[in-house]
């Protein structure tokens, strides 16, 4: 049994009650038992608390800008100031229900209008100097950095960590030598990364007899910005007709390269299907 403890998103409520209603439907469990497990569910407080969540969101923040876009240490720090920023509003829109309505609007349009500014406040002679991309060296300790920032604001608990940072380093690594063996198939590395992180989970749920459910997110969530990545934001930047399509069109085929390989991957550790389980192709 898995929790993630995300008070806003529900993930562990979802989890724990599907989980529940397997056991229910299974007979493993009475309908009184299983009342009284979902009202402990209900009311069990997250993992994390205020304070973790916002240093997670700005160290999340801070180590994708340099890892995943090619960014600066200016970049990183102007990054990981949003990502605070993100994150009070997100623990804003958690305790105001009228707000909430909004927050995806407002904190959209609030980064998008302070990121250009702060560019143009910064004096050029002072950026010139840290606008260099962070050397290739710093990526290990960038990657465990946004990993473990991930993994919180997922809620997941200290003990879930491990195999939740092995799946995403093997979807990380596979991601980023794709991207220097094959810059040509840019389509591909989503897929042939997912395949990667899909084996390692599943493999991991088969020796443990533990779910994959949380370590294939937490790979999958650190593989999307890397699929999208510089590639993406350039298309973004140099679409003529100025509408997006074609980076919407990316993340499309990023999208559909994930859920192929790890389909792939499932069908590759489990080819006779697998009994009242997930199935973590679809």
């Amino acid at each position: 049994m898995i929790s993630f403890g995300d008070t806003e998103t529900h993930t562990s409520e979802t989890h724990l009650v599907n989980l529940l209603a397997h056991d229910l439907g299974k007979g493993y469990i009475e309908v009184p038992d299983a009342l009284e497990q979902l009202d402990s569910i209900k009311k069990a407080p997250p993992t994390w608390g205020d304070i973790p969540m916002l240093g997670a969101y700005a160290i999340a923040s801070f180590a994708t800008a340099p890892l995943f876009f090619a960014g600066s240490w200016l970049d990183a720090g102007v990054a990981g100031a949003l990502g605070l920023l993100v994150g009070v509003l997100t623990l804003l829109a958690k305790k105001s229900s009228t707000y909430h309505n909004v927050f995806d609007v407002t904190t959209s349009v609030l980064v998008a209008f302070v990121a250009p500014n702060i560019a143009t406040v910064v004096d050029p002679a002072a950026a010139e100097e840290v606008c260099n991309s962070v050397p290739s060296l710093w990526y290990i300790l960038l990657f465990l950095l946004a990993a473990i920032a991930i993994n919180i604001t997922f809620g997941a608990s200290i003990k879930q960590w491990p195999p939740m940072l092995i799946v995403g380093g093997v979807g990380y690594a596979v991601s980023y030598l794709c991207g220097l063996y094959l810059p040509t198939s840019a389509e591909a590395a989503p897929a042939i990364s997912a395949f990667a992180i899909g084996v390692v989970g599943n493999l991991y749920a088969r020796v443990t007899k533990q779910l994959a459910f949380s370590p294939v997110m937490g790979g999958v969530i650190i593989l999307v910005p890397g699929s999208i990545g510089v590639r993406g934001a350039l298309l973004l930047l140099s679409d003529p007709s100025g509408n997006g399509a074609t980076f919407a069109l990316n993340c499309v085929v990023v999208a559909v390269g994930i859920t192929v390989g790890l389909f792939a991957a499932t069908l590759a550790v489990y080819p006779t299907g697998k009994k009242r389980s997930v199935f973590l192709g679809l």
